[in-house]
């Protein structure tokens, strides 16, 4: 069992822009650091249909100048629509890209060597009625989730020839869901919505349940995010709050953090769009 709780808030951060980076021709919706790559690498991605990487250049360039472009994927033949997030496999082999058209495509870089080696796709994964809002990877590596704006949150089986076999079709939440993760080291999965709850899955012998259901926010939980370690993660929410919630058994006893009651009226599902999501 999970419950929230609070935090002292640490001394300010003083923290200064490193760069600015340009090149996408309409807006980006999602950026994510790539696992394991020394100098690093973050991509992104949005409504041009194009995936970029981005790394450092090096020397002593300015703020505009500090990072460059060091490869692009179109992908405008394999999705007709926005590119709505990026997932990293855990050790940046593989990147999965979700769309407003319902689907994920995956790929994967080119093994020859040199710099700027192009990423090739290996497969498109289908299932969802609608919007692919979010994707994630398991730690072992063995399952890919997504999830939609349809309220299902679909986990397959991965395989190394990029033929993804769906294992499992979770269907609890009542609302679109907006994100799915796992745990960073146990292969049980998180999944926030529309309908103000966060719920956790797990397998139970040859199915997937939902475990535990955490209620709290009294609005659209958009996000989740763990620590390190997996011992706590946060959620943030249309309702102006952000919980950080760790199991029940190492709070001793104490109850959930005041939510603000200030909360803003929920925005109608129907007026959500590529622009509003």
């Amino acid at each position: 069992l999970f419950r929230s709780l609070a935090l002292a808030m640490p001394a300010a951060l003083q923290l200064a822009p490193v760069c600015r980076l340009h090149g996408h021709e309409e807006q980006v919706w999602y950026v994510a650091w790539r696992p394991g790559r020394q100098p690093p690498e973050l991509a992104s991605c949005g409504s041009d249909r194009v995936v970029r990487l981005w790394g450092p250049r090096g020397g002593l360039p300015t703020v505009e100048e500090a990072w460059e472009l060091r490869n692009e994927i179109d992908a405008s033949e394999q999705h007709q629509r926005t590119l709505r997030s990026l997932a990293w496999s855990n050790n940046g082999g593989v990147l999965a890209v979700t769309s407003f058209d319902a689907t994920c495509s995956l790929w994967q870089q080119d093994p020859a060597e040199g710099p700027g080696r192009p990423f090739l796709c290996k497969g498109i994964v289908t299932g969802h009625e609608n919007e692919v809002k979010s994707a994630s990877f398991s730690p072992s590596g063995e399952y890919f989730a997504t999830c939609s704006r349809d309220k299902s949150v679909w986990i397959y089986a991965t395989d190394s020839r990029f033929e993804y076999e769906c294992v499992a079709l979770l269907q609890s939440h009542t609302q679109d869901v907006k994100m799915v993760r796992w745990h960073p080291s146990q292969d049980v999965l998180f999944s926030c919505s529309y309908d103000d709850t966060v719920k956790v899955w797990a397998p139970d012998g040859d199915d997937w349940c939902c475990k535990e259901t955490l209620t709290g926010h009294s609005s659209t939980v958009w996000a989740i995010s763990f620590d390190a370690e997996g011992g706590r993660f946060t959620t943030c929410s249309d309702d102006r709050t952000i919980r950080v919630w760790a199991p029940a058994s190492e709070l001793g006893g104490r109850g959930q953090t005041e939510v603000s009651s200030t909360s803003p009226p929920k925005r109608s599902e129907e007026h959500t769009s590529e622009l509003q999501s």
